[in-house]
């Protein structure tokens, strides 16, 4: 997997490292005939297509930040900021808004650094809140992770405590939980160096899906699962690299746990589970150096997924089949015979392939963080790009513009707002007449 975040200050740089893996993950499957015959284009984890439309989706002209644009970045930025203090909840609900999205649209470690204390201050404000204030707050800390990397290790350390006990609080709401768990793991992943607040974060996050019910799951519990799973692995893959013992402890102790979860009667449980037992597999190989790790209860978990890989239980929605059985092929093969196919991921003519279930994961998490930022960031972004093993950006990672195109785009922006607003005019219109 790509190596530990570098800080910002350590800009440059680019190649791959001595001994360093490739980057892997999940691919689409090999097709089957009859029922699977369309299952090709189904991704082995139900968030993936959303993913890929993410960053395909995104559409706005990467254009290099200028200092003006800097400069008017930070303006906007400490707005939202004054606002977010705002007696009105209204008002610091927006503003809050507004920070996340500007934190996942721009690449703007510099102006986040400025007024990264001011930006604490807000967030931990609003967690303590609670309500929908305190979810975007959550947000917002592990889109600062993804701006700074280790260089807010200080700063994330200590927003995340209040996050990790909200995470573990079982009075709290499911999805607030979940949105808690999935920040636990991309700050823990990005940001935090030291051993102790790792191992809290990884010891939450684990405690939260090991108390998930497999059975009669709601919809909030299930996001709540595959939130803690996803954590759970991100700090697994990052506590892997120097510390065997926790591994260890995961496939011995968690590895028959987890199983339990591939007879969930929800399918997004089943897939999660599935894909991390893959993740768990692939770890022990690499901390072991053993090609042939097999833990103990190999030969049942492969008994189980065989027959997820293969289910035609018609008391399954049709979909829910296709998709179990199109994942649960590829967990099998890598899990079985060590395969794992490749997915390939283009973006501004760059292309990113992914051939491990870590840096699958690792990608997934992301995008959920960033939404359909996820282009610009992968463009841009020296930390992801670090990560990734994308080296320096590509002319600087941006399209330079000079003012005469700026104005012809932005000409074209306005004329689609102005006639989309037009549309609209015309349907109310029609209602009232």
């Amino acid at each position: 997997m790509g190596k530990k975040r570098n800080s910002n200050k350590d800009k440059e740089g680019g190649g791959e490292a001595p001994g360093k893996s490739k980057n892997k993950a999940v691919a689409h499957p090999h097709e089957d005939s009859d029922a699977d015959s369309d299952a090709g284009s189904e991704a082995t984890h139900l968030s993936l297509d959303d993913d890929l439309d993410s960053v395909a989706g995104d559409a706005d002209v990467d254009v290099e930040l200028t200092e003006s644009d800097e400069l008017a970045l930070q303006e906007r930025l400490g707005g939202h900021l004054d606002n977010a203090l705002h007696k009105t909840t209204a008002i610091r609900e927006a503003a809050l808004k507004g920070i996340e999205v500007m934190l996942s649209k721009y690449i703007m470690p510099e102006v986040v650094e400025k007024w990264k204390m001011t930006l604490a201050d807000a967030v931990e404000k609003a967690i303590k809140r609670g309500g929908p204030e305190a979810k975007t707050a959550v947000k917002i800390v592990a889109l600062i992770s993804l701006q700074l990397g280790v260089d807010a290790s200080e700063l994330v350390v200590k927003l995340l405590e209040p996050i990790r006990s909200n995470c573990a609080d079982e009075s709290m709401s499911l999805a607030y939980r979940a949105e808690c768990a999935s920040t636990l793991g991309l700050c823990g992943y990005l940001s935090v160096d030291e051993v102790e607040p790792l191992l809290q974060c990884l010891q939450c996050v684990r405690n939260v899906w090991m108390t998930v019910k497999s059975g009669n799951s709601t919809n909030e519990s299930v996001g709540l699962f595959c939130a803690a799973t996803a954590a759970w692995g991100l700090l697994l893959e990052e506590k892997a690299k120097g510390n065997t013992r926790i591994v260890k402890d995961a496939l011995t102790t968690d590895l028959p746990k987890l199983c339990s979860y591939l007879e969930s009667n929800q399918v997004e449980i089943r897939i999660a589970a599935g894909e991390t037992l893959a993740l768990l597999y692939e770890l022990g190989v690499s901390v072991f150096q053993d090609v042939n790790f097999r833990p103990s209860n190999h030969q049942h978990s492969l008994e189980k997924l065989e027959l997820l890989a293969t289910d035609s239980l018609k008391y399954r929605a049709k979909r829910d089949r296709r998709v179990q059985r199109c994942s649960f092929r590829q967990v099998y093969t890598a899990i079985k015979e060590r395969d794992v196919p490749s997915l390939t991921i283009k973006f501004g003519g760059e292309t990113l392939e992914l051939d491990s279930w870590s840096s699958k994961l690792i990608y997934d998490s992301m995008c959920q963080a960033l939404r359909g930022g996820m282009n610009a960031h992968l463009k841009r972004n020296l930390i992801l790009r670090d990560i990734f093993e994308l080296g320096a950006p590509i002319n600087g990672g941006v399209h330079k513009m000079d003012k005469l195109q700026r104005m012809s785009i932005q000409t074209i922006v306005d004329k689609a707002r102005t006639q989309q607003r037009g549309k609209q005019r015309d349907k109310r219109t029609t209602n009232f007449s």
